[in-house]
């Protein structure tokens, strides 16, 4: 148990990292079309409990559902998404606007000036991103690593409906 809930700590923190980051300095710092809509949608998954994100997706990936029947008839099977892997996956899917949105107001108050002076030096957008902003938003990055860890940690729905033992699961 406490190596489920330890492990799963570690890959929704991961994840969740690997996904809010490159969204957040996308929307915040650069100028494409749709980027006012993806601005407030990227925060629409905090909507929905993770129970709900879990019966989707076992409900989806189920053997007799349409997804699964397609493409066993391709002759591929899904791996089963009940277990620790799947329900780190569908747990950063479910908690990332937690770090998004920290790092999009870190990004938008002081973010765009950092970025605007590398350039001046003659840095390009991919030097600017990995030795500029990327370490100026870490104290960012690790209050949403601690909030996204502490809500793993008191979920129970999610953890119930894949069959991950955990903590919570443990204690009821």
């Amino acid at each position: 148990m406490t190596s489920n809930t330890l492990l799963l700590c570690t890959l929704v923190a991961i994840f969740t990292s690997l996904i809010a980051v490159p969204c957040s300095i996308f929307v915040t710092m650069f100028d494409f079309y749709g980027r006012k809509f993806f601005s407030w949608a990227l925060c629409l998954s905090l909507a929905f409990p993770i129970y709900v994100y879990a019966f989707i997706f076992v409900g989806a990936f189920e053997y007799s559902s349409p997804l699964a029947t397609f493409f066993r008839d391709l002759n591929l099977s899904l791996p089963s998404i009940k277990n620790l892997y799947g329900a780190s996956l569908i747990m950063s899917m479910a908690l990332f606007p937690y770090i998004f949105l920290l790092a999009k107001a870190q990004l938008a108050t002081m973010g765009v000036g950092l970025f605007k002076a590398a350039k001046t030096l003659g840095k390009t957008n991919t030097q600017t991103i990995i030795k500029v902003i990327i370490p100026s938003l870490w104290p960012t990055i690790l209050a949403g690593i601690l909030l996204v860890m502490l809500e793993t940690i008191a979920d129970f729905g999610g953890v119930s409906t894949l069959n991950v033992n955990t903590f919570t699961v443990g204690i009821y």
